[in-house]
């Protein structure tokens, strides 16, 4: 056609997205050398669409020795090149969220530790750890479980700086690199994180749910150690803010990993599952009393305490555990089992009076026992096992577990109420769905959450609200409690016509469960 054959075959490199300065078929000529690259280039079929081709190019000789041209063979190797990029996206990357994976990340630090030294600047480290995502995936199924974690992926990666690197290290866990950022701006930047992921509420076949996350932290700069350490350093960061409580920010200190290593040591996460295996629990049994004497008592509590009795683990140090090894409905159903002990007319020891005896003991269930199959089925036996005297027991539950399993709660009730078995919804925060279908709701009590009661001296709005959700459970037929925090607020729920104003709790002890089961330990009702 006339036209030179470089501008015929244009070729670019795949690694530099350049124009060859030299063509395969002019290397040939000049050169009197075969061309055939191991890598693939990209040849333009127009001004905006390329290929990616095999080349190869091999000198034909004329007479006496000279090279007449060329002879090029090419190949496309499109879908070739496609599988390989995909299994090279595969190898770096999450394919549930596109977040980059683990080692992919690794891969990051290891480059950021390297130029830290030569730039003197500062990084963070961050690790996060979502809360409360089990009961995701026990009550609407992985989809729900894997959908939440698409949504949460963008919501973290939207809040944060396209510098910044985000992961996916496997399960609910994430990691990030704050880039040029110090300790103290990514301690502020993980507080928004930790916001926004509380604030959000995902919704899955017209259920909400609300999850949390633990967040910890870790410096960078010129001096950190090794990438493994600094690794495992933001790792027990993230334990202690786990096992501080969870949905919170803590920034590494030296005794962070003396205490991952020390629960580990120690046997205490050991111990924490062999007790809940063997049935080994303590029963911290709280009376509950609407004034600041041990006088006018309404309600007991039920609490269990692991451990012993001299070093007991208390429930916000399990909890953790007992959540990361799946152990919840577990310890519902000991929970369960300790108390209907002490109830049991089969045990008079238990310590209790005559009149103690006619008191209901609150027993919490949580939602991930409410989201097993199995679950009804286990507490049905323990009744029958040990069945309570009409109205002694109440099963306490969350309001955000009541949305969450309302089918399966409204299932339940019906059993429990053969039982004589009631139930209270635990921190109400006047929550629309939950406010407007009251009437409706299988429960007698109506626990307010300490977010309604705070401030009510001060915030007018709050005593209305208050009010109002009174008059609504009373109109119907529900019982409200509030706990009173603190001798003012007692002073102003006075005034309130609340059903049940919970002023003041002790331990009381029980001796159906160990011969050392009695814990005299005081601690304010929640």
């Amino acid at each position: 056609i006339g036209l030179p054959v470089a501008v015929i075959l244009v070729f670019e490199n795949a690694d530099d997205a350049h124009v060859m300065p030299c063509q395969p078929v002019d290397y040939c000529i000049r050169s009197q050398q075969v061309f055939s690259p191991e890598e693939p280039l990209y040849l333009y079929q127009s001004v905006n669409k390329k290929v990616a081709v095999k080349i190869s190019a091999a000198p034909i000789g004329g007479e006496n020795g000279t090279v007449d041209g060329a002879i090029v063979i090419i190949r496309d190797v499109t879908k070739e090149q496609e599988l390989q990029n995909e299994l090279s996206y595969r190898a770096n990357h999450d394919m549930l969220t596109g977040l980059a994976n683990r080692g992919r990340f690794n891969q990051h630090m290891q480059l950021l530790l390297e130029r830290v030294k030569q730039h003197n600047n500062e990084h963070v480290l961050v690790f996060l750890d979502l809360d409360k995502f089990k009961n995701v995936n026990d009550t609407a199924g992985h989809a729900a479980g894997d959908e939440l974690l698409r949504q949460l992926s963008r919501l973290l990666r939207d809040s944060l700086r396209s510098a910044d690197v985000l992961a996916r290290l496997g399960g609910d866990e994430f990691a990030i690199i704050l880039r040029d950022c110090s300790v103290n701006q990514g301690r502020r930047v993980c507080e928004k994180l930790r916001k926004s992921v509380a604030d959000f509420r995902f919704v899955w076949n017209e259920q909400s749910f609300q999850v949390g996350v633990s967040i910890g932290l870790v410096g960078v700069a010129a001096d950190s150690p090794s990438l493994s350490v600094l690794l495992r350093r933001a790792d027990a960061a993230c334990y202690a803010a786990k096992n501080a409580g969870r949905n919170r920010v803590h920034v590494a200190q030296p005794e962070d990993i003396d205490l991952q290593e020390k629960d580990q040591a120690d046997g205490r996460t050991d111990t924490i599952l062999r007790q809940i295996d063997h049935h080994c629990a303590l029963l911290d049994v709280q009376s509950l009393h609407r004034t600041s004497t041990d006088e006018d008592l309404v309600f007991y509590k039920a609490v269990l305490l692991l451990g012993d009795t001299d070093h007991p683990i208390p429930a916000h140090q399990y909890q953790p555990v007992v959540e990361r090894y799946k152990y919840t409905e577990k310890l519902d159903l000991l929970a369960l089992e300790k108390v209907l002990a002490v109830l049991s007319p089969q045990h008079p020891d238990a310590g209790l009076s005559d009149a103690e005896n006619q008191v209901p003991v609150i027993v919490p269930l949580s939602g991930e026992s409410l989201a097993v199959d199995a679950f009804l089925d286990a507490t049905e036996e323990l009744l029958m096992a040990q069945p309570p005297a009409q109205g002694r027991l109440i099963f306490s539950i969350a309001e955000n577990a009541l949305q969450q399993h309302r089918s399966r709660i409204s299932e339940a009730s019906a059993l429990w109420q053969r039982w004589g078995i009631d139930i209270m919804l635990d921190k109400f925060s006047a929550g629309l769905a939950t406010l407007s279908g009251l009437d409706t709701l299988p429960i007698k009590y109506l626990k307010l959450d300490h977010t309604l009661t705070r401030d009510l001296g001060t915030r007018a709005v709050q005593r209305r609200i208050v009010a109002s959700v009174r008059d609504i459970a009373h109109l119907s037929g529900k019982a409200v409690v509030v706990h009173a925090e603190d001798a003012a607020s007692l002073e102003v729920l006075s005034q309130f016509d609340i059903d049940y104003v919970i002023a003041h709790s002790q331990s009381v002890p029980t001796t159906a469960l160990t011969p050392s089961a009695s814990l005299p330990m005081a601690r304010q009702a929640s």
